[in-house]
């Protein structure tokens, strides 16, 4: 077994961020984390409950500058000093030696 928890209201059919409470069960109790596992007797998953999550928008955008201009990571890093380069910057200051 995977231990995933699969009775969970956003894998529901009912699941809907567009009414109130996120159900679209009328006489359903109110689940408070909709992401972790409970007791709704009108749980009926939905087909589509799967959906990788890196395929956001965001992400993708990211992912294509970066294959266009590399990553902006790299260069944050490249101009940012490292933390001996900091440590001896200010060892440096401090006993006057600059």
């Amino acid at each position: 077994m995977c231990h995933a928890e699969l009775h969970v209201c956003k894998l529901c059919e009912w699941y809907s961020i567009s009414v109130a409470k996120h159900c679209r069960e009328t006489v359903a109790e109110e689940v408070k984390d909709k992401e972790r596992a409970n007791f709704c007797d009108y749980f009926k998953p939905r087909q589509d409950a799967y959906s990788a999550k890196s395929t956001d928008a965001a992400s993708k955008a990211q992912s294509e500058l970066d294959a266009l201009f590399g990553s902006s990571k790299k260069a944050d890093e490249a101009a940012q000093p490292s933390a001996a380069e900091k440590a001896r910057a200010e060892l440096e200051a401090l006993f006057g030696k600059k």
